[in-house]
């Protein structure tokens, strides 16, 4: 049976996107997609006027958790930017538990086009950081939807690993002794819900041999994959894995001295790299 985790206070429902008459100010506000309400922020410029960044967030992320990389990203390009929490994350409204096996799979294939859609996305390029670095994937690789020009995945994962299942073991006893505060300044009463619905799902029996290897072919546009060399969820085989699996254009980039979070722990040199991938592209 599955539970569903408790309903924020209601929320004004706006469509994703800047506010009427801003150019580079923040937006934000609140929509529904798949009838689940979803925390959006916006940054730059409308669909209308440049390419948009879509940001899509790990396994315990929300819009707040990227911090400061969306803007600065933005900034650098002179792109919009689109920053979400899915369902049961953030200030989203509730997600429901346990995760189901396929949960990649229903946000890349079902939620993530109908917010495009609202949002009235032109030209994306998607930027996924772990569990939404594997979104990214699939939805690049599955929907091939023509509005999505590039993807970046960031410590993106395309297959269990042993060190996988050990850093998660780990981030248990982190979150049993200091990490639950922290988490709940994110997600409030849902961050145990959170936690637990993401390392019970990854550690159980059923999902040792999860991988989303077979979409990787479908994925034709240029492909930017970053990991950093210390990332204890995932060896390198996980960037190796995503490069030679496109069938587009692929460059890999590892980050030395560098853990899960490279946005958090090296975000200067982040920006850097993204803007000089993104920056070569040709958008119409």
């Amino acid at each position: 049976m599955r539970a569903m985790v408790s309903l924020e206070p209601a929320h004004t429902l706006t469509r994703p996107g800047p506010a009427a008459g801003t150019a580079a100010a923040e937006t934000a506000g609140f929509t529904v997609v798949k009838g689940q309400i979803i925390e959006w922020s916006w940054f730059g410029p409308p669909p209308d006027a440049a390419p948009t960044l879509i940001f899509l967030h790990e396994a315990l992320g929300c819009v707040a958790a990227w911090r400061a990389f969306p803007r600065s990203l933005a900034d650098r390009l002179g792109f919009g930017a689109l920053v979400y929490s899915r369902a049961g994350f953030g200030r989203s409204g509730p997600g429901v538990l346990p995760l189901p096996l396929d949960y990649h799979q229903r946000e890349a294939l079902d939620c993530l086009p109908e917010l495009l859609n609202q949002a009235g996305i032109r030209q994306a390029v998607l930027v996924g950081h772990s569990d939404g670095g594997t979104m990214a994937l699939l939805h690049a690789g599955v929907v091939r939807d023509p509005r999505v020009r590039a993807v970046v995945t960031i410590a993106a994962h395309v297959f269990n690993e042993e060190i996988t299942l050990q850093g998660i073991e780990a981030a248990k006893r982190e979150y049993r002794e200091s990490f639950r505060q922290p988490l709940a300044r994110y997600h409030g009463n849902k961050a145990s819900a959170v936690f637990w619905g993401w390392s019970d799902i990854w550690l159980s029996p059923a999902f040792r041999s999860w991988t989303i290897a077979p979409a990787l072919a479908g994925i034709t546009q240029p492909l930017l994959a970053v990991q950093g060399a210390d990332d204890r969820y995932g060896t390198l085989a996980q960037v190796d894995a995503i490069v030679e699996g496109v069938s587009g254009p692929a460059e890999r980039l590892v980050m030395p001295a560098c853990g899960h979070v490279p946005h958090l722990e090296k975000r200067d040199e982040l920006v850097d790299a993204v803007a000089r991938f993104v920056g070569a592209l040709q958008f119409a």
